[in-house]
């Protein structure tokens, strides 16, 4: 069983930080790091770097044939091997591991959140609320996802899970302005991947043992 962890540094967002792996650790980055752990892969940016972070995100299968990925978000910093959490994802048979959003629990305080930071146009905000609630989803009830770490089962219904993300998170928002992807995994999980298995990691797996947030931007 092989598994990797991916992060991805573009413009000098965040600072990597060293990481202690028995995995294939993989830096995906527009500027030499060298970062002690990390496997750098130099790649090249969209004018948007959220456009080529999110298609390394949600296509980790097109960068590897590991059994297995972790991703994490560039706050994160990988202190100790997470072999413990793939060998979760095995013993309970899950495909998909995401953690249950540690502030809000809808997408309607999310948007407002949002609104704040980054002033997004409310009508194109409405119409894709509009759509995810039009096609079965209640956010109220349903809650929230974050992507801060996600794990991938190297299988054919988590690739046509993100496949699908894709497609609608490009419809709703072409130039990834809005950063939709956690909002949009949140509505395909709870509608139409109800047969994938998830499992919901807890929001204490940020600071644990294995992993430790250093976020240096405002709430994202």
């Amino acid at each position: 069983m092989k598994f990797s962890i991916f992060q991805v540094n573009i413009n000098s967002y965040d600072k990597p930080f060293p990481a202690n792996t028995t995995g294939n650790a993989i830096l995906f980055t527009d500027k030499h790091k060298n970062v002690s752990g990390w496997n750098e892969k130099i790649i090249s940016s969209d004018k948007n770097p959220f456009n080529t972070v999110f298609d390394i995100r949600w296509h980790p299968f097109k960068y590897t044939n590991d059994d297995y990925v972790i991703w994490t978000d560039g706050s994160i910093e990988v202190k100790k091997d997470p072999k413990k959490w793939i060998d979760l994802m095995k013993n309970t048979n899950s495909d998909f591991a995401i953690i249950k959003h540690p502030y809000r629990t809808n997408i309607y305080d999310e948007y407002v959140e949002w609104v704040k930071i980054r002033n997004y146009d409310k009508l194109k905000a409405f119409s894709w609320l509009s759509y995810m609630t039009e096609n079965g989803w209640n956010p109220k009830q349903d809650g929230l996802y974050q992507s801060t770490i996600m794990i991938f089962k190297n299988c054919d219904k988590v690739k046509e899970f993100c496949n699908s993300l894709w497609k609608i998170l490009h419809t709703f928002d072409k130039e990834n302005v809005e950063r939709l992807d956690q909002t949009i995994a949140s509505y395909l999980i709870k509608t139409k991947f109800q047969d994938m298995k998830v499992l919901e990691l807890p929001k204490e797996i940020m600071n644990c043992n294995e992993f430790s947030l250093h976020w240096n931007h405002p709430m994202r």
